[in-house]
């Protein structure tokens, strides 16, 4: 087996597309879904401390919606709707969104001020 690490330069704000960009294979969204699901994790991270349903109550909440509205560019309609067909979709035969706002517990990661490291392993 070959191991091999492949850096990518990041930030904050765009850490987290980055990751869902290279795992769109398994998640199959569409690049606004992406986005949106980007802002989710995000925000599920920056408000770690809540418990879950607390968290997800918060997310969902007007202020937050408006907020990653507002960081994505989009309408209300139309995140509504985003928000509504990522509902639909599924990852590993789980919602990758609950009717209460909570996240597919695989799309749980949490960089750290090093980055985020993902393992491919090659064989020969």
């Amino acid at each position: 087996m070959i191991k091999k690490l492949i850096k990518i330069p990041t930030n904050d704000s765009k850490i987290y597309l980055q990751i869902l960009s290279i795992m769109n294979f398994i998640v199959d969204v569409t690049p606004q879904e992406k986005e949106v699901l980007a802002e989710l994790i995000r925000m599920n991270n920056d408000y770690d401390v809540l418990d879950e349903e607390k968290r997800s109550k918060f997310i969902m909440s007007t202020s937050s919606r408006k907020e990653m509205r507002d960081n994505i560019k989009v309408g209300d309609v139309q995140f509504n709707s985003l928000l509504s067909r990522l509902k639909k979709k599924n990852l590993f035969g789980k919602p990758l969104l609950s009717n209460d706002g909570v996240l597919n517990s695989e799309l749980l990661y949490k960089p750290d001020e090093e980055g985020y490291e993902m393992y491919s392993l090659l064989r020969k």
